[in-house]
């Protein structure tokens, strides 16, 4: 039954590409500007989103011919979220904002992500060498028409402030992949992946930054998903669409936060697995729904060295 959910999916997203492409004006074959191949289905040559402008879109990852998470399973709206400004970008964006900014409304495209570079795959493409992105812009509200357009926020000279938007699709990602680390990581699949500090803590890098390295004393952001060993996610900064911004190395986090972010440069992705000791130890933090002695996971993006 699930095999033929897919197959229907897969069909009404490729009928509504057909049906678009009566309208197209040329079919591009190429690579956008962070290098991903794409192919657009449909290229309306109308605007293209602009900074601070809202994309609302329908997106599907499939392997092969067979698709793995669409957006319209649920019959939910389209996904939505802010076009950033990529000049401000530390890393690499995700395949998915990378063609949004190629296309126009009513433009339909596919995007391809190798997974070779990935030292985890996705749940569901484990033997798989691409992930196909199928998506459609629905519609673009110009940021000068949004009552709650963003506007830049005050600086000081040495001071910088991190906006990063994300979408549930994002988060879904995230939290499929984590759950795939987390049953490795207790099979003891990950063993020769994983690093060990002296102190106990536990890190393994899934992708090498190139930015500049965290110090002690810099307001660093982070963006993390937690998991207790159960599975259970008791925080996500990716759920509130907010990245968390703190003074590194002054014990205003968990020992396992200050330790694991100072050995990451700028643009890494890493899983921490934190032993009670670095974390909530004995007590644990019952109102975040961590118990005593808990060993924490967490997958963490070291976005920026803000100062």
């Amino acid at each position: 039954m699930r095999f033929m959910k897919n197959s229907f999916l897969l069909l009404a997203f490729g009928c509504c590409i057909m049906l678009a492409a009566g309208c197209t004006k040329s079919k591009k074959e190429g690579l956008t500007s962070s290098g991903y191949k794409f192919i657009n289905h449909t290229n309306n040559g109308g605007y293209k989103p602009q900074v601070g402008d809202r994309m609302h879109y329908h997106v599907q990852h499939r392997r092969d011919g067979e698709v793995k998470h669409s957006s319209r399973w649920s019959g939910a709206e389209p996904n939505f979220f802010l076009m950033p400004d990529f000049t401000q970008l530390t890393r690499r964006p995700s395949p998915i904002l990378d063609v949004l900014k190629e296309m126009s409304e009513g433009d339909s495209a596919t995007v391809k992500f190798p997974l070779d570079s990935l030292k985890v795959k996705p749940k569901g493409f484990e033997t798989a060498d691409t992930l196909y992105y199928d998506v459609i812009l629905v519609k673009i509200e110009k940021a000068s028409t949004l009552k709650d357009a963003p506007t830049p926020p005050a600086t000081a000279d040495n001071q910088k402030t991190a906006t990063f938007s994300y979408t549930k699709t994002e988060y879904d990602e995230i939290a499929g992949q984590m759950n795939q680390v987390l049953k490795d990581y207790q099979q003891g699949k990950l063993n020769e992946k994983i690093k060990t500090t002296q102190s106990g803590l536990k890190y393994m890098i899934l992708n090498d930054g190139s930015g500049k390295l965290a110090q002690s004393g810099n307001k660093v952001a982070v963006n993390y998903h937690g998991l207790l060993p159960n599975g259970h996610v008791f925080d996500s900064s990716f759920k509130r669409n907010s990245p968390f911004q703190f003074n590194l190395g002054l014990g205003r986090v968990i020992k396992g936060w200050d330790e694991g972010i100072a050995l990451l440069t700028e643009g890494t992705d890493a899983v921490l697995f934190i032993p009670p000791a670095l974390a909530y130890g004995q007590n644990g933090m019952p109102q975040a729904g961590i118990p005593p002695n808990s060993e924490l996971i967490f997958y963490v993006q070291l976005i920026q060295v803000l100062q």
